[in-house]
């Protein structure tokens, strides 16, 4: 998925946001040319590429996200 421009998933490290505590997995993350390991204090900047992992149940909380 690609992140935004105003989308909640920019505004706070990974760590911060209740959405993803046990449901989605962001594994890694694309910038500048080249691929990082997501941790819980990673903060994806608006157009960062992400890999994502979670449940189809939760796939729209995942998109609101990125969105």
């Amino acid at each position: 998925l690609i992140a935004g421009p105003n989308a909640p998933i920019t505004r706070r490290a990974l760590h911060s946001i209740p959405e993803l505590h046990g449901l989605i997995r962001i594994g890694c993350v694309f910038r500048q040319g080249s691929w990082q390991l997501a941790t819980g204090a990673t903060t994806l900047q608006p157009g960062d590429r992400a890999v994502c992992v979670c449940r189809a149940g939760n796939l729209p909380d995942l998109q609101n996200l990125f969105l």
